[in-house]
C-alpha cells in the first residue's frame, strides 16, 4: 500500500513538473523566435546596404571621371555611411547569432535537475 501512495505522489511530482516545463518551453521558444526574427530582419536590412554600397562604389567609379569636386564628396560620403550601416549590421548579426548556444539553456537546467531529484528519492 505504501508503494502505491509512493507512486502516486511521485506521479503527482512528475505531472506537476511536466507542466512547469512546458510553460518554460514555450517562453524559451517564444524568446527564440523573437531572436530569429531579429536575424532575419538584420539580414535583409544587411543586405540592402550591401546592394548600395556596391551600387555607390560604381557611382563613385563613374563620377570619379567627371569634373565635379563636391560630387567625389557626397558620393564617398554616401559610400561610408552605407558601409557603416552594413557594418553594425553585421556586428549585430554576430553578436544575436552567438546567443544561440543558450537556447533553452533554462529547460535543459531544470530537467536535469529534475531528473537528479527522481533518482535520488527512488
Amino acid at each position: 500500500m505504501e508503494i502505491i501512495n509512493r507512486l502516486r505522489s511521485l506521479a503527482k511530482i512528475v505531472l506537476t513538473r511536466l507542466e512547469l516545463h512546458g510553460q518554460l518551453v514555450g517562453v524559451e521558444w517564444a524568446e527564440e523566435r523573437q531572436r530569429l526574427q531579429q536575424l532575419m530582419a538584420l539580414s535583409l536590412l544587411g543586405f540592402i546596404f550591401l546592394i548600395c554600397a556596391f551600387l555607390f562604389i560604381g557611382f563613385l567609379a563613374i563620377a570619379s571621371t567627371w569634373d565635379s569636386h563636391y560630387r567625389m564628396h557626397t558620393i564617398v560620403a554616401m559610400l561610408v555611411f552605407y558601409m557603416l550601416g552594413l557594418a553594425v549590421c553585421v556586428y549585430r548579426f554576430a553578436c544575436l547569432a552567438a546567443r544561440s548556444s543558450a537556447t533553452f539553456a533554462a529547460t535543459r537546467e531544470e530537467v536535469a535537475a529534475d531528473l537528479a531529484l527522481l533518482r535520488s528519492q527512488l
